[in-house]
């Protein structure tokens, strides 16, 4: 019967409130647009984001009734003007820049802001002066996927460079002078322009975009420039020893191979005739190693495939090479001589590119170093046994000149370091690639790491 009735002019009561239920229902439910208003000139309140809530009510068989079509109506006029609402910003924190077609890249006129931090390198570029000599200067350049991003968030303007309107690179201008340099870029047009200029894609921008909306550091691998800074190349460090370790190595493993023939150390009941022909001991690793007919690990080259095979591309042609360098947001990063990356990230597109083959993902661990065990987890013991705030320490004992001499010689004897868990090495591995996939402006990340299985005593 009340499917019948005329439109009400009340709002749907809520069942149950939303903020008595906690955090449970808030990420399932959607929002509630009707509480989300778009903010006027008269409101000096900034717009807070809607907390979700209950839905309205299931869908029926029969179709909505005129109550649940005037409460989804409602909240869909809503939500249309809860995303009508004008975007506004400051223009104590705006920057302005000039696009460069002929460059790909956009140099900065005026920088604010603290995002300039990790976006940016320094570029010279030949300026003419009042005099016409030309001289080198220096100048601020943004990489197309940095100019969009900054522009999509609303902390740049940037202007079309005209061939009409000469510009020069480093003065600081004002910014009714701006307009003056070339036509001012909509969201639309710098998406057209700077999409495709500089081997930028739209997934590889979706992926930057959401890296740096997270904290993250993101910089290219490949320099475009000669003046773009790119990291040092990784070197292991190798422990130098000492002048008296190096004199004194072989003649300790010569004595030692005589105290093991005189003293003990020859197992009677082994037979030589197996350890001379297989080499191999009664320890498990060795006779496993004896046993296994297939090579194993990555120091095995891959055997040869068919040059026939349509699955077979050249590295040029393969879609997974490393694009950008990423750092953690912890991680103590400079634009001018970044660090060592935390990944490397490769971005292909989930429509079109197939999971990458084992040539593939070799040729990329070649590119990056190998990543030492993951430290073991500090165990801290309780105390049950604490000392009285009374109770003072005993003072350490003066070393005597005996001992003071021989540290000079020799090092001093310390504890051996706790090894790290086996599972936690297999599962860090030795190298690691990320991969973005990039599925129609949905990103997802996926790790490929290099397994280290063949040197784990347990396999």
């Amino acid at each position: 019967m009340d499917d019948n009735l005329e439109q009400p002019t009340f709002p749907h009561p809520k069942l149950v409130d939303a903020e008595d239920e906690g955090g449970e229902s808030d990420e399932d439910d959607g929002p509630d647009w009707t509480k989300f208003k778009p903010q006027t000139s008269s409101t000096t309140v900034k717009p807070a984001l809607p907390k979700r809530g209950d839905k309205e009510f299931e869908p029926a068989s029969n179709g909505p009734t005129n109550l649940q079509q005037f409460s989804l109506t409602r909240s869909r006029d809503a939500m249309f003007g809860a995303l009508s609402a004008e975007r506004d910003i400051s223009n104590k924190s705006v920057s302005y820049a000039i696009w460069h077609p002929d460059l790909a890249r956009a140099s900065l006129t005026q920088m604010r802001g603290v995002l300039f931090g990790g976006i940016g390198h320094s570029v010279p570029r030949p300026v003419q002066t009042e005099d016409g000599t030309t001289k080198m200067q220096r100048r601020t350049e943004l990489l197309p996927e940095e100019t969009l991003y900054l522009i999509e968030r609303g902390s740049l303007f940037c202007w079309m460079e005209t061939p009409a309107v000469p510009t020069q690179a480093g003065e600081d201008q004002g910014t009714d002078n701006h307009a003056m340099q070339g036509a001012p870029m909509s969201v639309q047009q710098a998406y057209a322009e700077m999409i495709g200029s500089g081997d930028l894609t739209m997934d590889r921008y979706h992926s930057y975009a959401y890296l740096k909306r997270l904290g993250f550091n993101v910089i290219r691998s490949k320099p475009p420039t000669p003046y773009y800074p790119t990291p040092l190349p990784f070197v292991p460090p190798t422990p130098k020893p000492s002048l008296i370790s190096r004199v004194f190595s072989p003649l300790s493993n010569i004595l030692s191979r005589i105290r093991q023939l005189f003293f003990g150390g020859i197992d009677w009941w082994r037979p030589l005739s197996f350890n001379l022909l297989f080499g191999c001991s009664r320890t498990y690793p060795s006779l496993y190693r004896c046993l296994r007919f297939i090579p194993s690990g990555h120091k095995v080259p891959l055997p040869p495939t068919d040059p026939t095979s349509q699955s077979l591309k050249s590295p040029s042609d393969s879609a997974y090479d490393i694009f950008y360098h990423v750092y953690k947001p912890n991680t103590s990063f400079k634009k001018s001589a970044p660090p060592a990356p935390d990944f490397s990230l490769v971005v292909v597109n989930a429509r079109y590119t197939p999971l990458p083959s084992l040539p593939e993902l070799t040729r990329l661990w070649s590119f990056v170093p190998e990543t030492g065990p993951p430290p073991p987890r500090k165990r801290h013991p309780a105390n049950t046994n604490p000392i009285a705030p009374s109770r003072i320490p005993p003072a350490p004992q003066p070393k005597s000149l005996a001992q003071r001499v021989s540290g000079w010689f020799f090092a001093p004897h310390q504890p051996p370091a706790r090894k790290p868990h086996p599972f936690a090495i297999l599962k860090n591995g030795k190298k690691t690639i990320v991969v973005g996939v990039v599925d129609c402006g949905t990103v997802g990340f996926f790790r490929f790491s290099m397994g280290a299985f063949e040197e784990m005593p347990m396999v």
